[in-house]
Parts: structure tokens; sequence; C-alpha cells
């Protein structure tokens, strides 16, 4: 009996071993990957980032084909919101300013969306409230899982922001705060102005500042509050 407990032992770390050597390999190719578009060697793609970061923590599982397929069904009723002509906006940069106001309502508010079974109701995002910051799962912090479950956080809301204007083409940027990340944007009819996807609210810089304890020169030297460049954007997607 003794000798099969210890051969049964041996087999626990046998695999253990394999396991841990192989989710190893996954973090080195990811990132590689990640590197390789940072340094050029890749275009820079932040959905792409995104999918390689929360598909190395699940092991390889997460299916890209659906990932992407997902990005682009959201894309498609952002892009059914801005042909409707339901969005009047008379500046010359109606195409970016429609994007972002089309892809808030399409997360923030219910969509009636045409399917080959009739017209469906697409509900908000909601805020996860009972894991807000992934400390019982840390994927609760992941788009893949903000698509599938409706729910997210100040991680996840914003990265899908971004990608549905990364997919309409048009310019959007992560900024950051303490133990926060929103969106900066910009059109010719209210300037820059800021994007609050947990509560659908768009907060002025002055209420950021007081709610985060942001100190003027944090806010100055551009640690909170401003827009992050396409290569610190995928600094954070890592």
């Amino acid at each position: 009996m003794r000798y099969k407990f210890i051969l049964f032992l041996l087999v626990i770390f046998s695999y253990s071993s394999i396991n841990a050597q192989s989710k190893k390999r996954i973090y080195e190719n990811t990132y590689n990957s990640v590197d390789s578009m940072l340094t050029g060697t890749k275009p820079l793609k932040f959905q792409q980032a995104v999918y390689l970061t929360e598909n190395a923590y699940l092991d390889n599982q997460l299916d890209k084909t659906a990932f992407d397929a997902a990005v682009r069904f959201n894309t498609s009723i952002c892009k059914g919101i801005i042909v409707s002509g339901n969005i009047e906006y008379p500046e010359k940069d109606k195409e970016k300013a429609t994007a972002q106001c089309a892809v808030f309502v399409f997360m923030t508010d219910s969509i009636p969306v045409s399917t080959n079974n009739g017209v469906v109701t697409h509900i908000p995002f909601a805020y996860n409230f009972d894991d807000f910051a992934g400390q019982k799962e840390w994927s609760d912090m992941f788009v893949s899982t903000l698509m599938q479950t409706k729910k997210g956080n100040c991680h996840s809301l914003p990265y899908l922001y971004k990608m549905i204007m990364d997919e309409l083409g048009q310019p959007v940027y992560l900024s950051l705060a303490p133990n926060h990340i929103y969106i900066k944007a910009q059109n010719k009819r209210v300037g820059w102005y800021n994007i609050e996807l947990t509560c659908g609210d768009f907060p002025t810089d002055a209420w950021l500042m007081a709610s985060g304890y942001i100190d003027t020169d944090a806010f100055r030297n551009g640690i909170y509050m401003d827009t992050l460049s396409q290569n610190n954007q995928f600094h954070f997607a890592w």
C-alpha cells in the first residue's frame, strides 16, 4: 500500500511538472507575440493583444474565431445605429462623432436588433458588482467574459469600447485614474471629453480628480488622466 501511495505521488508530481511547463510555454509564446507588436515586427493590434493575454490565462482554451466574431457582431449593431439616422451631428467630423455616440448607446442602452428569428433586444452591459476586481475569478476582468455575461468593470468595458471603435476605424483612447481605466474621446462639437462606461456617464476632469484624489502634479505630469499612446495601451492590454 505504501508503494502504491508513493507511485501515486510521483504520477501527480509528473503531471504537475508537465502542466507547469506547458503553462510556461503558453505565457512565453504570448509574451513574444505581444512584444513583436511593440517592437514593430508585427502590426499593432489592440484586439489581438487582449485576446492573446486572455487566452494565455485560460490555457489556450479561448476560441479566437468566436472571440473575433463576437467583436464583429457587436460592431455590426453599432453600424446599424449609425446608419439609422437617429444621431444628429452638424460638424464636419460626423463620421467620428456618430461612431462615438453609437458605441456608447450600444453599451449603455437597450437596442432592438433584427435577426433571422425576428427582432430581439440587445440588453446593455452592466457593472459586475459581485466581482468587480476579479478577486473571486480573475477572468471576470476579461473582455471575453464581458461579451458572454454582459457584466464587466473598468477594465473590460473600456477595452471593448476601444475594440469596436478600432473596428469602425475611428480613434479613441484609454486613460488612467487611480485603480481605474476610462475612455477619452474628442470631436469638434465638444472637444475632449471623458466616457465612463461603468455608470454610463461623461465625468468632467474636475470630478475625476476629486473622486480619485489625483494630485495636481500627477495630472500635470501625465501620470493620470492623459491619453495613452498606442504602445502604452498595448502594455495595459498585456
